[in-house]
């Protein structure tokens, strides 16, 4: 897909990335990571998180909650509202 951004946080220091690399460049092409050495791109990378979030944001750590406070009020304009999209709560079976 072009364009796509697929981001899955694996746990409190790594994510997994996958994007297009016709549309984006991150890092070095020979390297298959990248070590983020600045604060503000972790920063972005959890506001992607938030903006992209449905209803619930999930975090490890009690002491986190101002900080993803701090990301929901700083990025909140940003999201968009998703109506109009089907969810189903639960498994049924047919």
């Amino acid at each position: 897909m072009r364009g796509i951004q697929l981001i899955l946080p694996l746990d409190p220091f790594r994510c997994l990335f996958a994007f297009d690399l016709n549309a984006y460049r991150v890092g070095k092409r020979s390297g298959d990571f990248v070590k983020l050495a600045r604060e503000e791109d972790v920063e972005l990378i959890n506001a992607l998180q938030v903006q992209n979030a449905d209803q619930h944001l999930y975090f490890q750590d009690a002491t986190d909650c101002s900080h993803v406070r701090l990301l929901i009020n700083r990025y909140s304009r940003l999201r968009r509202t998703t109506g109009g999209f089907a969810r189903y709560d639960r498994f049924r079976a047919i």
